[in-house]
Formats: structure tokens, C-alpha cells, sequence
């Protein structure tokens, strides 16, 4: 397990935040797991992003619960919990990319994230693990 800076850079519709912690980044094969915290006003969030080279599985934990799957050019579907209610999401993924180089690894997904039928907002995520 390596540790190391990650920076989430999140951007929709004109508006980009970004979070920046120490996490780790675990290569098991072929895959990759991004592992990090995040505090929120609800309470600490465990996020593990996990990379095989084709789709991305994002899976949340604590305050908030979700589990979403992308692939390229389909359409995958996923949920989240809110206190005891789960809602049904799904997204369409225009793209991933994933850049590797000594110091850096960087992983970029770009999907559109509905809620029942109904488009929330086209999605860039862009995932920077950075050697410490």
C-alpha cells in the first residue's frame, strides 16, 4: 500500500470543487483501489474507487452510502442511501481515461447521472494520487 496526496476534482455545469487528503492507492493485478476519507457536515465518508482498466467502481461509505459502476459508452446502474431510504441511480459514461507516469497516476471518468429517469447533471471526475 502506497500513500500518497489524492486530489478529487469534481466539475458540472459550470461549477468545479475539489478535495484534496491522504489516501492510498493499492495495485492488486490488474486493478487499482484509490483509498480515501472525506469529512462532510453528516460525518466522515469511506471512499474506495476501484480501476480495472475498463470501468470504475465507486463505493461510499459511513455518512453516505453509495455504490455506482461506469463503463464506456453504456449505460450502468447503482443506489444510494439516504438515512433508510434507497434511490435507485444510473449513469451514462462518455469516457474514461487513465494516465500512469513514476510520480502520478490519474484516472478521469465523464458520465451523465440520472435519478429514476430524470438527468441530475453531466459529471467530470478526475482522480489525482500523487507520490507523497
Amino acid at each position: 500500500m502506497e500513500e500518497v496526496r489524492i486530489s478529487v476534482r469534481t466539475h458540472t455545469e459550470g461549477e468545479t470543487t475539489e478535495l484534496t487528503v491522504i489516501g492510498s492507492v493499492v495495485q492488486k493485478e490488474d486493478t487499482f483501489y484509490f483509498r480515501y476519507v472525506e469529512q462532510s457536515p453528516e460525518g466522515e465518508i469511506q471512499n474506495t474507487v476501484k480501476f480495472n482498466g475498463q470501468k470504475v467502481i465507486v463505493i461510499r461509505s459511513g455518512a453516505r452510502d453509495m455504490r455506482l459502476f461506469f463503463t464506456a459508452e453504456k449505460h450502468t446502474f447503482g443506489s444510494m442511501n439516504i438515512g433508510a431510504e434507497t434511490i435507485p441511480l444510473h449513469a451514462y459514461t462518455q469516457q474514461i481515461l487513465y494516465n500512469e507516469t513514476p510520480m502520478e497516476k490519474q484516472l478521469i471518468f465523464v458520465y451523465d447521472l440520472f435519478i429514476s429517469a430524470d438527468l441530475i447533471g453531466r459529471f467530470e471526475i478526475t482522480l489525482t494520487a500523487t507520490s507523497l
